[in-house]
């Protein structure tokens, strides 16, 4: 009679008693299941190369600043218009934008269509610079990782924009208590810090970060708009070249004779 019984330490093999005897016997081993890892696909951010020191850098920087220079001055009548028709004595005469300008022109002359036009240049210069030589870099930075395409030129103007903002707000906090109270940069600076602290420098920065969308939306179109008049140009460029190659050159006219006299007939 073969009894089978488990063995001990030994792994796929039973004992079987046979006639008091015990042989080893072959046991039937359960399939192991082969449980695969799942691959987990790794996300890999593009590498955005951080702005450089550059030529180009540079020119960004004084493109900007005197385009800056330049809008304001001719601009500086508009500014000076607007803020006298925004007063509260100036509303009650009902003058327009033209009788208004007539009106600054017979009391102050021409010059006082200028009037702060010094202490624009003092905001506008360090702003405009500041502005497009972060827009080129923040665009040059940006190309590489993620194309040259709407989403990089809403960012770089964003990024533009909130860098000048925070750069210059104390120039304009300065240039904004100058034209109220009068006084010179250092003096109307040292008063602003000494009453309010360096935070109040930068007061109002916060409400000028809402207006970074305005930027954005600005040079997306600008992009656009500048893409599209390359291509137009391209296309008159070869439309005109591919005339000047086909054209046959025109043939010179060939010399009338010459009328015979009478010398020549003997």
């Amino acid at each position: 009679m073969r009894t089978a019984l488990p063995a001990v330490g030994s792994a796929g093999m039973t004992l079987a008693q046979d006639d008091g005897a015990l042989s080893p016997t072959p046991s039937v081993q359960a399939p192991l299941l082969n449980f695969q890892k799942p691959e987990v696909p790794s996300l890999t951010l593009p590498k955005v190369k951080l702005p450089e020191l550059s030529v180009q850098g540079a020119c960004n920087l004084l493109a900007g600043g005197v385009a800056g220079a330049v809008a304001s001055a001719i601009t500086c009548p508009l500014e000076v218009v607007k803020t006298n028709l925004q007063s509260r004595g100036s509303a009650k005469m009902g003058l327009g934008p033209l009788g208004m300008a007539r009106k600054i022109v017979a009391e102050s002359g021409v010059g006082g269509l200028y009037r702060g036009l010094s202490l624009s240049m003092m905001g506008i210069i360090p702003t405009r610079a500041c502005y497009f030589w972060a827009y080129g870099a923040t665009k040059g930075a940006l190309t590489p990782a993620i194309g040259d395409g709407p989403a990089t030129h809403m960012l770089s103007a964003i990024g533009a924009g909130g860098l000048s903002s925070t750069v210059t707000c104390p120039i304009w906090m300065v240039k904004t208590r100058m034209q109220l109270q009068g006084g010179n940069v250092l003096d109307t600076a040292g008063k602003i810090v000494n009453a309010e602290g360096v935070r109040g420098l930068y007061r109002g920065l916060g409400a000028s970060y809402w207006g970074l969308s305005e930027g954005a939306l600005q040079f997306f179109l600008y992009e656009k708009f500048k893409v599209a008049m390359q291509a137009a140009n391209a296309r008159a460029a070869g439309h005109s070249v591919a005339e000047q190659v086909t054209t046959p050159p025109a043939r010179a006219p060939r010399p009338a004779p010459r009328a015979r006299t009478a010398r020549s007939e003997r």
